[in-house]
Order: structure tokens, then sequence, then C-alpha cells
């Protein structure tokens, strides 16, 4: 019997982590995405203030935390290290030897640091910035260099400085440590490590030649240049054969794999490419760790942290940040349990404040009945099938109680004071908190929106030219996966106004990628992956700028999809569109965009002569949704906030516990309501014959009349 646990009881504790547990505990520390190695490629060694200051940041959490060993999934550093500029900086004479000569002063120095603080054992992954950073082009410098880039690494980190030997050379049972004969070869290996398997893997590969960049639409995979994320091939054949053999040695009691890019979608992320695995859960590289027992894939690129879990097994897979030691893991390993808490920078000052407090905690505990997972806080496990962003336009709360992790605010004085936040040159002192799975990373930033008591539910946002709300972090769009959008508004205005804007961060950002962005054009829908791409409404008399309150939704109905094929929904009720066959194309999202509600946001604002005339959207809206997926019926009916309301007009029975009149439900006119997206509610009878009769209920205003007048023989259910 497998059992999950989820619970979020909020963190209010410093945890001392080298103090837990039991005796034979050990404990090591997950940092990614650093990006603080940066200085050390052309100014090597301990005399610099850089150094200095990682190394008092570092000896403070070896102190306070501990570790065995340091597990880094990527990206330490910048990594533009091919341009003229640099080669001329570090006085190279060729590209090929200024990447090397970077590499060697950069990765030496981290190593030196490391050690210095007390972490003698670093197990480093292939990041994109060790690469050169994302967006390979054909034939250009960086594409070049690749091999380079991957030489230095493995020289400075996986080899004896003094003998040249492979650090990581015993094998695992009768599987070679490393994929021999590949060009990962140095650059994923395995490890173990008392009762812990550590394999490290750089899914960073080259596609054919590396002549054409590479990107297929249809199959959502690929978009970064020559370099796509994958494991194939001998590499996976490597793989897996480690993975075999694992399984047959009993002092193996956990087995983590750490890569830089995420496999399973959507993740949180934070001024990052967002690139991922190629084919997510349906990847190779994820179905053999699912079938052979890994519990952990550790992973970065994306300076934000997500817990998922796989939906047929118990492994897990951890995002998080690191950048500038903000953010880091504490991972304690046992015999039969394992205790992971995520820390986060406190202090006055924007770095190097040697204050840590705990923000979310992952247990997981194996026994003859099973594996138990809690967790928590910023490590909970999301519900990706949930609404990933919720705004119910219920509270507006000040700017600086909802912090979000890693937003880089005006200047350093107002990043700790948390007070504002610029958005196209509007200041933004408040936040509308998300109450969706991706929670307070996800709030949206605002200003100029009011609310007003004569929402759907509750309150609503009143809009109006000068209001902004947007969207912090990333997605969580992302290639071609699918994506959906409801929200109710309310207009009277006939210009073409934003609705929900998702579209990029800087540039066009359009040339290959799409962006999703729904609009109102004279009371009819319009959605758009380009502003010369877009799918209408058919018919063009929906008037929904009638200032009654509308609800629309928007779906793609699988991965991939064309724009053609995406689900338009007025009111409950699916509508035909249609799209020119010239613009019709599968869907595959840009990964460095940001949502805007009601207008661009943090987007950038088009001006190209091109593009149609789009203003702010004016008037009110209510209950936005965003989820990761396809929408289902019971979807909708959370988007459009109905109430199945149960009636009956015969045989009502007290029910002397409660005083409640109970109602005897008929599961017949359930189901049959159920069925149908615009019914809001039933009612059942019993006939003279003894048979049930349905009545339902397809407009609200109905059934909030009959509620009234049954009330002595009904209740919500």
């Amino acid at each position: 019997m497998i059992r999950l646990l989820n619970y979020a009881a909020p963190l209010l504790f410093h945890i001392i982590s080298n103090t837990v547990c039991a005796e034979s505990s050990w404990s090591f520390i997950v940092l990614a995405d650093w990006h603080g190695a940066e200085w050390f490629a052309v100014r090597p060694g301990n005399s610099s203030q850089a150094y200095r200051n990682s190394l008092g940041q570092l000896k403070y959490i070896y102190s306070e935390f501990g570790g065995n060993l340091a597990v880094l999934p990527g990206d330490i550093q910048n990594g533009i290290w091919y341009t003229e500029e640099f080669v001329n900086q570090i006085g190279a004479s060729n590209t090929q030897q200024a990447v090397l000569q970077a590499g060697e002063n950069c990765y030496g120095t981290v190593m030196k640091l490391f050690k210095k603080a007390g972490y003698g054992k670093v197990l480093m992954a292939v990041g994109d910035h060790e690469l050169g950073d994302d967006g390979w082009a054909p034939e250009s410098n960086k594409t070049k260099v690749i091999p380079e880039y991957r030489h230095t690494l493995a020289k400075e980190f996986n080899r004896d400085p003094d003998t040249g030997a492979f650090l990581f050379s015993d094998a695992i049972g009768n599987a070679d440590s490393s994929p021999l004969g590949t060009p990962f070869s140095e650059t994923s290996f395995a490890y173990k490590y008392k009762n812990v398997l550590f394999i490290t893997v750089d899914a960073f590969q080259v596609v054919g030649s590396g002549e054409i960049s590479f990107i297929n639409r249809k199959l959502g995979i690929g978009g970064a240049g020559v370099v796509t994320g994958t494991v194939e091939g001998a590499h996976l054949d490597w793989f897996k054969d480690v993975l075999i053999e694992a399984q047959k040695d009993d002092g193996i009691k956990y087995i983590f794999v750490q890569s830089h890019l995420p496999i399973l979608l959507p993740v949180r992320r934070l001024n990052s490419s967002g690139q991922s695995v190629d084919y997510a859960e349906n990847s190779l590289f994820w179905k053999m760790m699912r079938r052979y027992g890994v519990d952990i894939y550790f992973s970065g690129e994306v300076h934000a942290n997500t817990v998922t879990k796989d939906t047929e097994s118990n492994l897990l897979q951890i995002v998080t940040r690191g950048n500038s030691f903000q953010n880091f893991l504490n991972v304690q390993v046992m015999d039969n349990s394992l205790h992971i808490t995520s820390f986060n920078e406190d202090g006055d000052k924007y770095r190097y404040n040697k204050n840590y407090t705990a923000h979310g905690k992952i247990t997981l505990s194996k026994s003859n009945q099973g594996t138990m997972i809690k967790s928590s806080g910023a490590l909970k496990i999301i519900d990706r099938n949930k609404p990933l962003i919720h705004f119910n336009f219920e509270e507006i709360v000040p700017f600086q109680s909802r912090r979000v992790l890693g937003m880089k605010h005006d200047e350093w004085k107002q990043t700790l004071i948390g007070r504002k936040i610029t958005m196209n040159g509007v200041e933004c002192t408040e936040v509308l908190p998300n109450i969706g799975e991706f929670g307070q990373e996800y709030d949206g930033q605002i200003s100029q929106v009011s609310l007003l008591k004569n929402g759907i539910n509750g309150r609503s946002g009143s809009f109006t030219e000068a209001s902004n709300l947007g969207i912090y972090s990333s997605g969580p769009h992302g290639g071609g996966r699918a994506i959906s959008y409801a929200l109710w508004f309310k207009t009277d205005k006939s210009s073409e106004m934003i609705l929900i804007h998702y579209g990029p961060l800087w540039g066009k950002g359009l040339d290959e990628k799409d962006m999703f962005t729904l609009t109102l054009r004279d009371g009819n829908p319009v959605l758009y992956t380009n502003f010369a791409r877009k799918a209408v409404t058919k018919y063009s008399d929906y008037s929904l700028n009638d200032n009654n309150w509308h609800h629309l939704a928007v779906s793609m109905p699988k991965h991939n999809c064309l724009l053609s094929e995406v689900k338009i929904y007025i009111n409950g009720k699916r509508v035909e569109s249609v799209v020119n066959p010239r613009d019709d194309h599968h869907i595959f999202f840009l990964t460095t965009g940001r949502i805007g509600i009601g207008g661009f946001a943090y987007g950038i604002v088009p001006q190209d002569e091109t593009f149609p005339e789009i203003s702010p959207f004016l008037g009110q809206m209510d209950d936005i949704y965003v989820w990761g997926k396809t929408l289902l019926k019971n979807d909708m009916r959370l988007a459009m906030k109905k109430q199945f309301e149960v009636f009956t007009n015969r045989r009502c029975r007290r029910n002397e516990g409660n005083g409640f009149w109970k109602v005897k439900n008929s599961h017949k006119c359930q189901n049959k309501c159920r069925r149908r997206i615009k019914c809001w509610g039933y009612e059942s009878s019993i006939t003279s014959s003894g048979k049930t009769r349905c009545l339902l209920f397809l407009e609200r205003p109905k059934i909030q009349k009959r509620m009234r007048s049954n009330s002595k023989c009904g209740r919500v259910v």
C-alpha cells in the first residue's frame, strides 16, 4: 500500500539542520543556479571581495546546516565566454582558448572555495550557462565551442587536480560509472556515497550535425537552437544499466538523479529562459526513473521552487533556486526516511546576510506498508489538475505583506523594504493574492484596481484606463503544453480590449514562438498567438459588451494543438471560431513571457504599425483562472461558480440530529445535471408511479427563485 500525505501548515520555525534525528544520519546541500561564480572567470583566486563574500556565506551554511557534500544542478555562472569582447578581456588568441581559460579560472576557484568552506565533495551538473547560455544558433561561435565548454568543466570538477584521474570511476555493479564513448562520458556520472546513489546527467544534446535550429511544433519539442534537452541512445542505455545495477545493491537505500532541466511541467519560473526536457513525463528518461525506483529528481533552471509527484509512482521532481545563496536545500538522509528543508535568506542586506529561515519541507518515510510523503510550505507538492492561478478579487493587500522570491525592485533599499515595484513605468504598492496552486509567487501586482461588491461571488475588480495588474513570475506557458483561461467580465465598451495577455518580456520574441492573448473586440472574443495570427468567434453578434456579466473560457484540447483546435466557451456554451488557413499552426509558446490582466502589464507594448490597436480593459472582472491543462466539465463548473442545489418535492423527512430538512438525494438527477455544462442545479420528485422525475435548471435566476420557494424541503449539498 502506498500512501501520499500533503499538508500545508505554515513553517514558523528556524531549523538547525545538523542537530536532527539520529546518529546514523548524514546530510548534503542542493544549490541550483548559483550564478555567482562569473567573477572568477576573469579574476580567479582568493584575493577578491567576491571570493571573501562567497566563502563567508558558504562557511556559515556549513557551520549551521552541515553537509557531507554539495550537489549543484547547473548554472553556477553566466558563461558568456565566446564573444570577441570576452576573448580580448581574458587575453586569449581565439574563442576555444578563451573558454578553456575561463573554465579553468572559474571552476578551479569554485572547487577551492567549496573545499575551504567544508564541502570536500562537489557533484556538478551541466547547465545551459555551462555551455554558453541557451539559444545555440547554427554555426555560431557559442555552438562551435560546446566541446570546450564540456571539457573545461569536467577537467576542473571531475578530475583530480594533481593526477588528472577521473574522480567518479567506481563502477556501479556491472555498469560503468559514466557513459563511455559518448559526448557525455565525463559530464554524466554515477557515484555511490554511503546509502545513496547519485546520478548526475548532462541532458544537453546537439541535434544532428548542429547545422539547423531544432524545433518541432507538432511534437512540442526543441526551440533552443541546435541544442535540445534529452537523454537518448547510448546515453540512455547507460542510465538504464546503472539503475538496474542499483536495484541489486542492498546498500543503496535511495537513488537521486540531478540534471539542470525540469521534466514535469508546469513549474514556477522567475527570470528564466524556461528550457525543459523534451516530451516531459513521456520522455524515456523520466520513464526509466519511474520504472527503476528513483526517489528524487533534482533540477534547477527556472529560479523558483516547485515540487511535483509522478502520477504513477512516488518519484518526486524537486526544482529549486539558489541565486547568490538566497536559497538552498538541506537534505537529511537516514536508512528509512528523508527530511528535506528549503531555506530562504532573510536580512537587511541585498545578499550575504548569514541568516536563513525554513520556508518549505518534505518528509519521505519508507516502511513495509509503503512510502509516506508529507510536504509543506514552498515544497508543498502541487496538484497540476487544479488551477495554477486564481484571482477572486476578494481582497487587496500591501505589497510588503506577500513576498515574491527573487523579485527585483526599483532599488536595493526598496528590495529590502519591499514597498513597491514598477510595472511599465507605473508604481505598484499593492498585490492581489493568487489562491491557485502556484500561490504567492504568482500574486498579481496592481495599481488603480478597486474592489466592488457586485461580483459574481462576492467582490469584483474594477478596471479603468489607469489600472495595471500583472504577474512578475513567468509562465506557466511552456512549449506546446496545454493552457486554459476562464473569467467573468462586465463592460459596455466597444473597442478591442485585453482580457488576459501572455507575451514576451523583452524584444518581439515572436518569430518562432507564440503568445496567448485573449481580447474582446466590439463585444466578441478574439484569441491571438501572434498579433498577425488569431482565432475569432465565427459569428459577430455575441455582443458581450452589453454591461451584463458574461463568462468566457478558452482551452487547448491537447498539448501542441493547432490554433484552430482551441475551444472557446461563452457563458458555458462552446462557440465556433475561425482561423485563416495560412495562420493556422501548432501552438508553441515562448517561455520567457509574463501574464497581464486587462493590459500588457510587464510585457512589451507592441509598436509595429502592423499590430492592431488594442487598449486596456474598461469594466469589471471576477474569478480569473489559469490552468496548465485542458479544461474538463468540472473545471468549467468551478470557474462559473456553479452550485449543485438539490431539492425534493415529496418524501422530505426531518433529520432529528441536526434540525435540518434532509433531502432524499437522486443520483439519477444529479448525474444528468453534471453531464450538462449549462445545468446550474436540479430538483428531484417522485411521481405517483414511484419513478423519479428530474427538473433541470439551465439558468441561474430560475434556480435561485426555486431555492427560495423550496427552502423548507431542501438544502445545498
